[in-house]
């Protein structure tokens, strides 16, 4: 039996059953995939005591291993769900003895984390998605994140870029490598309006941190905003630095934008479905991507994208949008802008685009892949994947 680590689905995600973070889309979507293809009676998911009905309401073919302390189950009723305690139950060794005792053939880390629950004398392999944090956040990160590839049987990213990065940053042989992308799965029938909307829009859907460069986005639509006055921007985030939060409403404040700008914070999905299919032309102006799903859910739904060319981002659109070079550079984005806005793509041009990624992206194809290496590692012939 195969086991796959979802301890790190966020708490609010389990309690509202609302997922809004990329990681969690993206093991929920293979997950989802894997059921469709059969494959839940040959797969074991690990989950914190607090999943427990999240996880099987959603998925009840799948085993469970699910790692509890009843302790901290009294903590987490007595807090009504503020503390889960999943940190000590990590830092303590529950997870480790619970998957030793577990037999697994091998045990898929889709965050690359956490080294906490790697037992020793237990197959793993890993997917990791960026080294963002590695390169920026000192040693500790760096030694933890160093130890989960190195102590993986084989390794997976999910774009070229991060390929090369891994390759150039750990002591690991590129042939143990394999390149999948996420699954990317739209839905056109889960949308509900979101409310306080009436204009046509500029959509960007990213986090609210300085990597995202969401300030250089709200700068184009000042230069443009007068232009267009039947024209919004709506940016929606999954996640936020509170200090780079502010500076954007700051920024919105100071330039009369508040009538204008909408900043959304952890919508629905079907809120987010909406603004998808719905948006004039969608923007990522940001920095550092590990893959950067946004965009081609844009794509998906046939609207016209602009992207920076940073880090994976040409690669996962596959050179099929609209794209400017200077991310910071407010004037040329506002230029590009412009344009599509005047000059959008035929129908059948963005058609065409759709289909292309969604063949790339489907899930039932990643979550083949997936199994591949499943059965690979399994039987040690990781090295010839």
């Amino acid at each position: 039996m195969y086991a796959i680590d979802a301890t790190f689905l966020e708490k609010e995600e389990i309690e509202t059953g609302q997922v809004h973070v990329s990681f969690s889309i993206f093991l929920l979507e293979l997950l989802e995939a894997f059921d469709k293809l059969g494959y839940s009676d040959q797969i074991c998911v690990i989950i914190n005591y607090n999943a427990k009905k999240f996880m099987q309401e959603r998925f009840p073919r799948f085993h469970y291993c699910i790692v509890t302390w009843k302790p901290l189950e009294l903590l987490y009723v007595l807090t009504k769900g503020k503390k889960t305690g999943t940190e000590y139950l990590k830092k303590l060794g529950f997870f480790r003895r619970k998957i030793k005792r577990g037999k697994f053939d091998c045990v898929w880390l889709p965050l690359g984390e956490p080294l906490d629950i790697m037992a020793k004398n237990v197959t793993y392999f890993c997917t990791i998605h960026d080294l963002m944090y590695y390169h920026g956040n000192g040693p500790k990160p760096q030694k933890r994140l160093e130890k989960v590839v190195v102590n993986s049987k084989h390794v997976v990213t999910i774009s070229e870029f991060i390929k090369h990065d891994v390759v150039s940053s750990f002591p690991y042989d590129e042939k143990n490598i394999t390149v999948i992308p996420n699954s990317i799965t739209m839905s056109e029938s889960n949308m509900k309006v979101v409310k306080g909307i009436r204009n046509k829009f500029i959509l960007d859907i990213n986090g609210y941190g300085k990597h995202k460069n969401t300030l250089t986005l709200i700068k184009a639509f000042h230069n443009i905003y007068k232009k267009y006055s039947d024209i919004d921007l709506v940016c929606c985030g999954g996640w936020m630095s509170p200090e780079y939060y502010d500076e954007l409403l700051t920024y919105v404040s100071e330039n009369g934008l508040k009538d204008r700008v909408h900043l959304l914070y952890r919508i629905p999905e079907p809120e987010k479905n909406w603004l998808l299919h719905n948006a004039t032309v969608f923007v990522t102006p940001s920095t550092n991507e590990g893959f950067g799903r946004t965009p081609v859910e844009a794509a998906l739904c046939k609207i016209p994208v602009i992207s920076t060319k940073a880090a994976s981002l040409y690669e996962v659109t596959k050179g099929l949008v609209h794209y400017y070079e200077n991310p910071y550079d407010d004037k040329e984005l506002t230029s590009i802008l412009i344009n599509v806005i005047e000059k959008p793509e035929s129908d059948a041009v963005l058609k065409k685009i759709s289909e292309e990624l969604r063949e790339t992206y489907s899930a039932i194809n990643c979550a083949l892949k997936y199994w591949d290496i499943f059965d690979k590692v399994r039987e040690g012939k990781h090295e010839n994947i």
